[in-house]
């Protein structure tokens, strides 16, 4: 790998920068939960973080949702692949309504935003 940069998206809907990146050649990853990933036709395939192959690509663009939502459907749509960090599996509820209704904050259950970034980024 060559140097590494870390740029926060400004708010709003980045669709547009992550098409032109990928058209620049970079391999987008969405970095979700397991509970969150989507494993639906036509959605990217999902790998355990650390079963990928990243150093296989010059320019990788790993993109991290907020620990509220996650990522938007149709950002990982225009990934390549989604990747997640293993950790205990528990049947932790999905969806805000749910977890509202059992006094839990957020559409998902989370690893800290920061410290799965930091697991990504030592990858």
């Amino acid at each position: 790998f060559g140097p590494a940069r870390l740029v926060a998206a400004a708010p709003g809907c980045p669709k547009n920068e992550l098409l032109a990146l990928k058209k620049e050649g970079f391999f987008l990853i969405a970095l979700e939960n397991i509970e969150a990933c989507i494993d639906e036709p036509n959605v990217p395939e999902i790998q355990v973080l650390w079963h990928t192959n990243l150093a296989q690509h010059q320019k990788v663009v790993l993109i991290v949702g907020g620990e509220e939502v996650g990522i938007a459907r149709e950002l990982i749509s225009l990934c390549d692949l989604q990747c997640h960090i293993p950790g205990c599996l528990c049947p932790l509820p999905l969806g805000k309504d749910t977890r509202s209704s059992l006094g839990l904050r957020g559409a998902n259950p989370t690893l800290n935003l920061a410290h799965a970034a930091v697991i990504a980024l030592y990858e």
